[in-house]
């Protein structure tokens, strides 16, 4: 019996180290569960209809300089042992491949060109660390949105040339960066319809078509920052923060704002309308008890860049 024992007691140690050896080498990578495994961070390949090279969507705000980080990752279930030196080169003969292939596969979807050398900056060089320790570094790009045509779907494409340890990504050693900016940034107009109401009657109501001109502001590549106003031009200081996501207006500095009505755009005139409603609180109260309710519709079509 104890011989037994021994016997199973040697084969449950056996499957620990198994199972924990199982565990250290075969975890979920992007790249085949191999250990020290170099690549750039990209989208997992589309199985269903394969591209040449896997490409990652980005959208940048609508300003001179934006940032536009690359980011590549030493894989595997421990960080870099050591100090690791990627070297990347800018490779947008990848970007001529790619839309090759997809004529060769007759595939369906974006072909790109590439983003023109006076819309981006790259770093002095394109040789970067990942620290020991570290699991990824960042190699800072930079673009300028306000010269890019709406019409043309740009891509910058990187490779992974070399580095000092690991081994480079069979997979995802290439890949392309699809950059659009928010097109819907810019200058727009108040039409006729836009309206202000409130409860409050110290504030100017009525029509504000006309008044002024709303810039939008793109704070994200999806979200754009705006001021609304009173009928008399002045800033409705109550709404903090006011942006749209899509057709949905919010406000990070009243959070009693909701969305009322249909908010649409449409995209032949260029045009967007909001309707929303908030609360706000009188200045003149000291307890701060009083509550006006307050009403919005902006019928904003687009005048032109802010730039």
């Amino acid at each position: 019996m104890k011989k037994y024992s021994k016997i199973i007691a040697l084969m449950l140690m056996s499957f620990v180290s198994v199972i924990s050896s199982c565990i250290k080498q075969d975890a979920i990578y992007k790249d085949g569960g191999n250990n020290g495994m170099i690549q750039i961070d990209l989208p997992t390949h589309n199985i269903a209809a394969p591209r040449l090279y896997p490409v990652k969507p980005t959208s940048l705000m609508v300003e001179k300089s934006v940032d536009f980080p690359i980011t590549v990752e030493y894989m595997g279930t421990e960080p870099a042992p050591q100090d690791v030196t990627i070297e990347l080169i800018l490779n947008n003969a990848a970007i001529d491949a790619y839309n090759a292939y997809m004529d060769e596969k007759k595939y369906t979807g974006d072909k790109y060109e590439a983003l023109p050398a006076n819309m981006y900056t790259l770093p002095t060089s394109l040789s970067v660390v990942i620290p020991k320790g570290q699991r990824k570094v960042v190699v800072p790009i930079t673009c300028n949105t306000t010269l890019f045509d709406d019409t043309k779907k740009y891509a910058l494409a990187f490779t992974i040339k070399s580095v000092s340890a690991g081994t480079i990504s069979a997979n995802y050693s290439t890949g392309l960066y699809a950059i659009t900016r928010n097109k819907f940034d810019g200058i727009y107009t108040l039409e006729v319809g836009s309206t202000m109401a409130s409860s409050n009657t110290a504030v100017a109501t009525g029509s504000i078509a006309g008044v002024a001109d709303i810039s939008l502001i793109s704070e994200t590549g999806d979200r754009l920052l705006f001021v609304p106003i009173w009928a008399d031009g002045t800033k409705v200081v109550d709404l903090g923060n006011t942006t749209i996501t899509g057709t949905a207006v919010s406000a990070a500095g009243n959070t009693t704002l909701k969305n009322t009505g249909t908010n649409k755009y449409d995209a032949a005139t260029k045009t967007y309308t909001l309707n929303f409603q908030w609360l706000s609180k009188s200045t003149s109260d000291p307890t701060g008890t009083t509550t006006f309710t307050n009403t919005a519709v902006m019928i904003l079509k687009y005048k032109g860049s802010r730039f």
